[in-house]
């Protein structure tokens, strides 16, 4: 069976295109992994400042840290605003 040129190009375009599709899911799958590395380290620092600030009795520290490690639910704040208003 011969494949008319027509045909071929749009065999090829659609390779190239599924190509392009696996790179860039393959982009954010990497991008997603660095954002979880970044959000793992800082919560390990802010983890680390809260014992530190336990063990110097620092309460506006601990306070902050705590914060920070355990933050509040949006669902929260949202209610709070629209009572606010």
């Amino acid at each position: 069976m011969t494949m008319l040129p027509v045909e071929v190009a749009v065999a090829a375009m659609t390779e190239m295109a599924d190509g392009e599709r696996l790179a860039h899911e393959r982009r954010l799958l990497k991008n997603a992994e660095d954002e979880y590395a970044a959000a793992a380290r800082a919560l390990a620092a802010c983890q680390a400042g809260e014992k530190i600030a336990e063990q110097l009795h620092d309460l506006p520290g601990v306070g902050t840290a705590h914060e920070l490690v355990h933050p509040v639910p949006h669902s929260f704040l949202r209610g709070i605003q629209r009572e606010l208003r």
